[in-house]
């Protein structure tokens, strides 16, 4: 039979434009005019179908498809098209329609221009070759006729609202350029974010941690709960449908179940997990006080993705729960954090992981 690929579990998200009130980051004393909001509204839009296509597309065999996605916190994405990998020039060259229908996504920064919680609707063709070896080059152009773009930009959170609006843009390598409502958007490089969490050299590190930082570390916590129950109940066996339940560290237990599939030649596994936490207790001490914890989950949370291996592929899911109960201790001192009935809607791609957590906006980098 065949082996789901050993990787470590990776889960992705979205959110929507009428979301709560948002704990990212601190006012950063910049400002942002109407330029510099519309380069953060095409920056959204290009983060929207990454993380789609990577939810919907990737790993999948070549040749056309037709699959349509969830977007957090509501609304969803049928992406149509064709992707043929060219194994010489490692690319895979693309022709992909997106019909967002009240897609949201949030991404999460450091970086004021890094931070956005929109909703989109509308279609978008996109056409060229994703690079996925280091020797390759992306090269792709992205048009629509009328999208539709609200939420807010920004830290300080900005609104931003167009309709019905003609998009025409390209990313070549990093560079993206292109223009948005009629309106040339300054370039920027595109690529990964730097989300909240990721404290870089010791010097840099706090000390102290204040509601938006303990939730950060709360969600960590949580992400890594799941990563170490997927690895002790699915990594590595058959694929098919499992039914485990397993010991947590400290005391409680967690349930797995659902539905695994593999595609050995992509390097992909697709999944649709249920985690059901009774009591469940994990733990993580480091250097870094942002990555320490120790706390105990209960309640269910469900995660549809696709995990990936393959080089120059990002894994992509949805992690979800209705009523999470997180207790416990959080930073380095411990600071006490507790939340009952906390409804979670987050999504990572690759090591970025945002959305809304007991109703505020988080994200870290894992």
């Amino acid at each position: 039979m065949k082996k789901i690929a050993a990787a470590l579990l990776v889960t992705l998200v979205g959110a929507s434009c009428a979301g709560p009130k948002s704990t990212i980051a601190p006012d950063s004393g910049l400002s942002c005019d109407k330029a510099c909001e519309d380069q953060l509204a095409v920056r959204a839009l290009r983060e929207t179908l990454r993380f789609t296509f990577n939810l919907g597309v990737q790993g999948r065999p070549a040749g056309p498809f037709d699959v349509t996605v969830p977007c957090t916190r509501g609304g969803k994405a049928r992406l149509t098209g064709k992707a043929t990998p060219e194994a010489v020039l490692g690319s895979t060259a693309v022709e992909i329609r997106y019909a967002l229908e009240g897609c949201g996504f949030t991404t999460v920064g450091t970086d004021p221009v890094q931070n956005h919680d929109v909703v989109s609707t509308g279609t978008i063709e996109e056409t060229g070759t994703i690079a996925v070896q280091p020797t390759a080059t992306t090269d792709l152009a992205f048009r629509s006729d009328g999208i539709s773009v609200a939420g807010k930009v920004f830290v300080p959170a900005r609104d931003y609202s167009e309709s019905g609006c003609k998009l025409d843009f390209t990313q070549k390598a990093s560079a993206v350029v292109g223009s948005v409502c009629g309106r040339v958007f300054s370039p920027f490089p595109y690529g990964g974010v730097v989300a909240v969490g990721d404290q870089g050299p010791a010097r840099d590190r706090p000390t102290s941690c204040d509601a938006a930082c303990a939730d950060t570390i709360a969600l960590r916590a949580l992400r890594e709960t799941i990563k170490l129950a997927y690895n002790l109940t699915v990594q590595g066996k058959p694929i098919g449908r499992f039914d485990e339940t397993r010991a947590c560290l400290k005391g409680g237990r967690v349930r797995v179940a659902g539905d695994v599939a593999s595609n050995a030649t992509q390097g992909a596994t697709e999944v649709k997990l249920i985690y059901a936490f009774e009591d469940c207790t994990y733990m993580a001490r480091d250097d870094d006080p942002m990555q320490n914890y120790d706390v105990i989950l209960g309640g269910t949370v469900e995660e549809i993705g696709t995990l990936t291996v393959q080089p120059g592929s990002t894994s992509a899911a949805v992690l979800r729960s209705e009523a999470l109960t997180l207790k416990g201790k959080v930073f380095s001192p411990g600071r006490d954090h507790a939340e009952s009935g906390c409804k979670v809607d987050v999504a990572q791609s690759g090591n970025q992981l945002a959305g809304s957590f007991c109703g505020r906006t988080v994200g870290v980098r894992l």
